[in-house]
């Protein structure tokens, strides 16, 4: 703007209504820079302010969340127990019942042996 001034300071009135134009354009911008400053302080104090609340709503909900999510895996690490135990009961009365069965197997063997040795001799 210096350069428009040193152009046209041969007419003085030109030359005083551009200086005060700078001096209105300058404060015109110096308004409207400390009304965007304060604005973005009030905003970024708001948003500040705003984020310390949601991050203390969301630790709350995670806090909420991890303890729904642990007793969810509490449960089904229970449902596991339980399936494990019921297949474990079932094999041992599996393996219970083929024990008796071999040993009514061998008690039959044996006595079908002494019958053949008396048999035989």
């Amino acid at each position: 703007m210096s350069w428009l001034l040193s152009r046209t300071n041969r007419n003085p009135w030109v030359c005083l209504y551009l200086q005060s134009m700078m001096v209105f354009v300058g404060d015109l911008i110096l308004k409207a820079a400390t009304k965007v400053y304060k604005d973005v302080c009030y905003n970024m104090g708001h948003l500040f302010i705003s984020n310390v609340s949601e991050f203390l709503m969301f630790a709350m909900n995670q806090e909420e969340n991890r303890k729904k999510w642990l007793a969810a895996e509490r449960h089904q690490l229970q449902h596991q127990i339980d399936e494990a135990t019921k297949t474990t009961s079932k094999l041992e009365l599996q393996y219970h019942h083929l024990t008796m069965l071999l040993k009514d197997e061998v008690r039959t063997r044996t006595c079908l042996q002494e019958e053949r040795r008396h048999l035989v001799v």
